[in-house]
């Protein structure tokens, strides 16, 4: 399984996703783990569209009960 890690700090989630995956260079990802701060940041999701294979997820990582962003903005992005 090929993993991109983009906005993500978190150390031991790092090291977790180390033991079931590759953060490889490669053109496609089977999973991009996207963290945000605030809603804004969401335009990012266009880009890294491309980074993902066909049949691959994002998953948006933003901070617990944040006001900044809400499950409504990832949606929509």
């Amino acid at each position: 399984m090929s993993i991109l890690i983009e906005g993500v700090e978190d150390a031991a989630f790092r090291k977790a996703l180390d033991e079931i995956g590759t953060f490889a260079h490669v053109k496609n990802h089977d999973i991009v783990f996207f963290g945000v701060e605030a809603a804004g940041g969401l335009q990012r999701l266009r880009a890294l569209r491309r980074s993902i294979n066909q049949d691959g997820a994002v998953w948006v990582v933003y901070p617990k009960g944040a006001r900044s962003i809400r499950q409504h903005d990832v949606t929509a992005a």
